[in-house]
């Protein structure tokens, strides 16, 4: 987490994630997905980043909605993909991710209300 952020951003996000009802955040879930990923950036095979990834707590709050199957192939198949080929490689993987938040939209509604609220903004995410 950044270390700019105040303590009632920090408490929102750690009540919220306590939560077993809550939904994800967009900016909960793009840092659990960079910091998962950081994570095991060390580790000398892409399956054991892969699994260290997936246990991270992190991205707990994803697995554990009714897309959790979905999000971990997502995240498997961006991190197993070349970089280069990344986006065609695994655009059926985050189709069906989205597919599912659809599905379960009352599930991931804060999510939704925070996509549609920054829809025009251009440039690197920042989270």
């Amino acid at each position: 987490m950044s270390s700019r952020r105040n303590a009632s951003e920090s408490d929102k996000d750690e009540t919220s994630s306590a939560s077993p009802s809550s939904s994800p955040s967009t900016a909960a879930a793009l840092e659990g997905m960079a910091e998962a990923i950081e994570k095991g950036a060390h580790l000398p095979s892409v399956d054991e980043r892969i699994k260290h990834a997936l246990e991270c707590p992190c991205v707990k709050p994803l697995r554990d909605t009714s897309c959790g199957e979905e999000f971990d192939m997502a995240l498997t198949c961006f991190m197993k993909a070349d970089e280069a080929t990344r986006a065609s490689d695994c655009a059926d993987r985050f189709v069906a991710l989205h597919q599912c938040m659809v599905k379960h939209s009352e599930e991931f509604k804060e999510f939704a209300e925070e996509l549609v609220k920054h829809k025009n903004v251009e440039g690197p995410a920042q989270v």
